[in-house]
């Protein structure tokens, strides 16, 4: 039996996010499985989660194609 954990490689991204009460910069990665109907999560290179409700962002800047792509395969595999 091997019980050894697959490692997964975890990419930070430079985000910039707009809210209606002003800018946010972080270097950190979104978390689509903390999101809840009105809150957006992301996790900062150190640890610490910062949380957006969803009707408060005007724009988010950062993250790659592919970060949204995968989150997109996540929201069809979750269903």
């Amino acid at each position: 039996m091997n019980l050894a954990r697959e490692t997964k490689t975890v990419i930070w991204y430079n985000y910039i996010i707009m809210t209606t009460n002003g800018e946010v910069a972080f270097t950190g990665m979104y978390r689509r499985d903390l999101e809840t109907p009105n809150w957006h999560y992301y996790e900062t290179h150190n640890g610490r989660v910062i949380h957006f409700r969803k009707k408060h962002i005007v724009y988010i800047q950062g993250g790659t194609i592919q970060e949204v792509l995968d989150n997109k395969k996540e929201i069809k595999t979750n269903d």
